[in-house]
């Protein structure tokens, strides 16, 4: 039996898992799905789930260069376990340059990712931003206490 191209291309993407949306569960994923995200990195499948759930965030494959401006987004998040070093010294540059905030992701899985993100951007969390040596400590404080400002603004909305 042979195997046409078609067949070939099914059995090399599969599936999407399905019930992300409900691990993550209907508030957080509301909450990230009204945030301007870039993601950079990530396995393809990877990719795909989260361009299936939010359409508006940008993604840039491993190795993709990061070529639009990101000015008008709400933070950059790096999938660290799957991007190569280039992607993240090009996405530190893009945050350095724009001013936004550059969230370093450690997960595989969809709902890993979404859960890490909603911790960080979610709930105030601004502890990665200690992270990073290019932003000077007073600009580091700036960037936490926006953060906490913002946080607090969403509680109590």
């Amino acid at each position: 039996m042979f195997l046409d191209e078609d067949d070939l291309q099914e059995q090399d993407a599969p599936p999407a898992p399905s019930g992300v949306r409900e691990r993550i569960g209907e508030e957080v994923y509301e909450k990230l799905a009204g945030k301007r995200l870039v993601v950079v990195g990530g396995h393809a499948n990877t990719q795909r789930v989260l361009r299936e759930l939010f359409p508006e965030w940008r993604f840039f494959a491993v190795d993709e260069k990061l070529t639009d401006s990101m000015s008008a987004v709400d933070a950059v998040a790096v999938l660290a376990r799957y991007t190569s070093h280039k992607n993240v010294e090009q996405a530190r540059a893009a945050v350095k340059s724009a001013d936004v905030p550059m969230l370093t992701v450690s997960y595989n899985g969809p709902t890993s990712i979404c859960q890490a993100l909603a911790k960080m951007l979610l709930r105030g969390d601004s502890s990665w931003i200690n992270n990073f040596s290019w932003m000077s400590s007073s600009k580091k404080k700036s960037n936490q206490s926006k953060m906490r400002a913002k946080a607090a603004a969403r509680s109590t909305s």
